[in-house]
């Protein structure tokens, strides 16, 4: 289990696109994670995808920094891609900065974290 949250933590430097500001997804050997602001609808759309053949229960966090402060607490329970799309906060024309973080739980024990720096920026219009 340590093993495997460790090559996901690594993989932050080997398998992810980075911007300025952190990646809107990152891949590696424990699985994919992604974060995406929908501008048309204002929404943020996150899914994760955990290196696992076991079902798996979801627990993370969207926090938000820059011209808004505060969190979102996101789960999700399922095998293979898992994610929603949840209301953005904040005002508007105003810089935001979302980062989702959190662990897949596989039925068999293993855990698998969201690698550090999952974000993307937003300005509702």
């Amino acid at each position: 289990m340590k093993r495997k949250i460790l090559a996901f933590l690594t993989a932050l430097t080997i398998g992810s696109s980075f911007s300025p500001l952190g990646a809107s997804a990152a891949t590696g050997p424990g699985g994919i994670s992604e974060l995406t602001y929908l501008s048309s609808n204002r929404m943020l759309d996150w899914n994760v995808k955990p290196a696992t053949t076991w079902p798996y229960h979801f627990r993370g966090l969207i926090s938000y920094s820059a011209g808004y402060s505060g969190s979102t607490s996101i789960s999700g329970t399922g095998f293979g891609w898992e994610g929603d799309v949840i209301n953005a906060p904040g005002p508007n024309n105003v810089y935001i900065y979302a980062t989702l973080s959190g662990t897949a739980y596989a039925i068999d024990g293993d855990a698998f974290r969201v690698l550090p720096g999952v974000g993307t920026s937003y300005t509702k219009r």
